[in-house]
């Protein structure tokens, strides 16, 4: 089955992005394993934002199949820190009239950067955040060195050029309205920045003038655990929203088909703040052949979240439904969000109960639009699913030998071979 492009030309969906919703023990993860690998395998370039080591194995085997070009698996410590590059398409967020293009997905991303990191009191308005705007744009149209900027510049340019104006008498003109420091915080705001300066606990994100190529692979992992042991509330939604943006700009200007997985990590940047820039990234997927898929595991997560069920929901055409057996009292809740028929809740309902014997498979619904749907057989080799093992102590005999031998010799020991 394919859930792309053949899908997209029967007209079944308008558009490629998923949503896969499983839990604990339902084979979520060994599911998804599969389908990137055969997303990777028919050509495809698939980035994953993992938290829990799910992807560990498939990369390891990528990695060591592609001779090292792809299968690259990042993951984040403070002694190895990942850099982003706050102003991508920087020369694009005004027309020639010097106008904001509220189009642009570079700005969009450092609207909802700044807005995460700091809100003033009673939390951000229309007001507000217009004001936020108009410094931004001041900033694009004074830059004129012959470099793009880091969060450095601008921080520096707040200081120096906006904040001695608000603080004046006369104010900062916002269009033709007076700013004073009474209406907005502009102290607050750099103080807040100040962490993510140069001096800052956290210069290295947003500060290095050529940060390194981290989707120069046609399969990469990013490993976000350890992002959220940092004691910082607001670190790892940043780094999230950071890894996103960087993903987009690759996205935008890699030819052929796209797959952005996002696990359990999505739950970081389902706020207010950022919703305005998922929505715009989930809408424009589809124009750039890209696949935008979230997996979760909990109801729950998506009846409390009005970014999956008005952004991530509204606008991915295929759902994906692993064994829903222990969301049984509460799928009527579901059936209604996803707009279930009664045929289609009897359906998944009954996956996995009625399985042949001898046969090592898990069933998983599908639905395309909703002109198509079905329950489908998940089937791999011996030896795909010693690599798609996400249990970390099922895997770790797989990943020890790995070690010690490499990735498809330990996978042909493990499966029984000579």
């Amino acid at each position: 089955i394919d859930i792309q492009r053949k899908a997209h030309e029967a007209g079944l969906i308008d558009n490629y992005n998923a949503f896969i919703l499983g839990g604990s023990g339902t084979g979520k993860s060994f599911f998804t394993n599969f389908f990137v690998r055969s997303c990777y395998d028919a050509g495809e370039t698939v980035f994953i934002i993992d938290v829990g080591d799910s992807y560990e194995g498939l990369c390891s085997v990528i990695h060591e199949e592609s001779g090292g070009r792809d299968g690259i698996y990042h993951t984040w410590d403070m002694n190895n820190p990942l850099s982003f590059d706050a102003f991508l398409d920087f020369e694009q967020w005004t027309d020639l009239s010097g106008t904001l293009r509220q189009d642009s997905d570079g700005l969009n991303f450092l609207l909802s950067f700044l807005q995460t990191l700091w809100s003033p009191q009673g939390g951000w308005s229309a007001d507000s955040a217009n004001i936020l705007k108009q410094m931004i744009r001041d900033f694009r149209v004074s830059w004129n060195k012959d470099r793009r900027p880091v969060f450095d510049d601008l921080r520096s340019y707040l200081i120096d050029s906006i904040m001695p104006r608000m603080e004046a008498e006369e104010g900062y003109m916002c269009g033709e309205i007076r700013i004073t420091s009474t209406r907005f915080d502009i102290s607050g705001l750099v103080l807040a920045m100040g962490d993510y300066s140069s001096g800052g606990a956290f210069g290295f994100l947003l500060n290095d003038p050529e940060p390194k190529d981290l989707f120069s692979s046609r399969f990469t992992v990013f490993e976000v655990e350890k992002l959220a042991s940092v004691n910082d509330s607001k670190f790892y939604s940043l780094c999230i929203l950071c890894i996103m943006n960087s993903f987009n700009a690759k996205m935008r200007n890699t030819p052929g088909m796209k797959v952005m997985v996002i696990e359990e990590a999505w739950k970081a940047i389902a706020n207010e703040t950022m919703s305005g820039y998922l929505a715009g990234l989930w809408k424009t997927a589809r124009k750039f052949q890209t696949s935008a898929v979230v997996v979760t595991q909990q109801i729950s997560d998506i009846m409390s979240s009005s970014v999956v069920r008005d952004t991530i929901l509204q606008n991915s055409s295929v759902r994906i439904l692993l064994d829903q057996s222990n969301n049984r009292n509460s799928f009527s809740q579901l059936q209604e969000l996803l707009g279930l028929t009664d045929h289609q809740k009897d359906i998944i309902l009954s996956m996995n109960r009625s399985r042949r014997r001898g046969l090592q498979y898990r069933e998983v619904f599908i639905a395309l639009g909703d002109k198509k749907y079905g329950v489908y057989a998940t089937e791999v080799s011996p030896q795909e699913a010693i690599a798609y093992e996400s249990n970390k102590e099922k895997k770790r005999p797989f990943l020890e030998l790995s070690s010690q031998v490499g990735a498809i010799e330990a996978i042909r020991r493990l499966a029984g071979g000579e």
